[in-house]
């Protein structure tokens, strides 16, 4: 059973509870989820990420977390399925590498089972300021501390209930 409780935050983020099955994309069974927080404020997100023990907040409000020894961009982690549609779109390369079909399934899969009873973080953004070159953008996160981040990073449509034509966000 899926309960859809309303999260109070400002931007109507919402937050499913309980064991939540959601069908996996591609008919391989289902991706059992503990809790989804989806497009939650900047506020709400700073409760959860005191709530959970990833940071604190400082004496001037500014929030403070530990990111670790893995800090900065990895340009050289970045890959892409070369497949039909990105073949001749893709300036492949050093950064932009090539990733094939299957070893992406192999990815997804390990993925699925990582998340399995996990709470996950959602955060449906844009990336580009000029409607006519907007991207959509799905961020899912493990922490609150990076959803707030995603939050930071991309711009964020504050009328969230057109995101859930799902197409919008995944394509198949």
């Amino acid at each position: 059973m899926h309960r859809v409780l309303q999260s109070g935050s400002d931007d109507g983020g919402r937050r499913m509870h309980g064991t939540i099955q959601l069908p996996d994309p591609q008919g391989r069974g289902f991706i059992v989820l503990d809790r989804i927080h989806r497009n939650l404020s900047t506020a709400t997100l700073y409760e959860e990420v005191t709530r959970l023990g990833e940071g604190c907040i400082s004496r001037s409000g500014a929030l403070v977390v530990r990111t670790g020894a893995h800090t900065g961009r990895s340009p050289n982690d970045k890959f892409i399925v070369r497949e039909p549609s990105s073949e001749k779109n893709i300036w492949w390369g050093k950064i932009n590498r090539a990733f094939g079909e299957s070893n992406f399934s192999q990815l997804h899969n390990r993925l699925l089972a990582y998340l399995q009873g996990k709470d996950i973080f959602i955060q449906d953004c844009y990336a580009g300021a000029d409607p006519k070159y907007q991207i959509s953008v799905r961020v899912i996160t493990e922490t609150a501390w990076h959803s707030i981040f995603a939050k930071n990073m991309f711009l964020f449509v504050k009328y969230i209930y057109i995101f859930d034509k799902i197409d919008r966000w995944t394509k198949e």
